[in-house]
């Protein structure tokens, strides 16, 4: 556990093996990917279907984000991994 300095409160960590520069950094990232710009909202797509779903489960803010930064190293694991460029739709055809 960490303390979020911010609203003084226990956050759980992600893994105990992600460093909290790297865990950070997610965390950052998944909650930008919320505040998208319109011209790039399609990149935004898997990220913004499983935080609906998960909303409508009825999961906790903080268990969206830890779920969003575990889906976008997926995302970024793959990309690298395969060499393709990324394609938000994907997994829909």
């Amino acid at each position: 556990m960490r303390v979020d300095e911010e609203n003084r409160r226990s956050v759980p960590m992600v893994s105990p093996a992600v460093t909290a520069s790297i865990e950070a950094t997610l965390e950052h990232l998944a909650r930008e990917l919320e505040r998208v710009d319109r011209e790039i909202e399609q990149l935004n797509l898997p990220i913004r279907a499983l935080a609906t779903r998960l909303s409508a489960r009825g999961k906790t803010k903080m268990t969206i984000v830890a779920a969003a930064m575990r889906k976008l190293l997926t995302l970024a694991y793959g990309v690298l991994k395969s060499g393709r460029v990324f394609d938000p739709l994907y997994a829909n055809a």
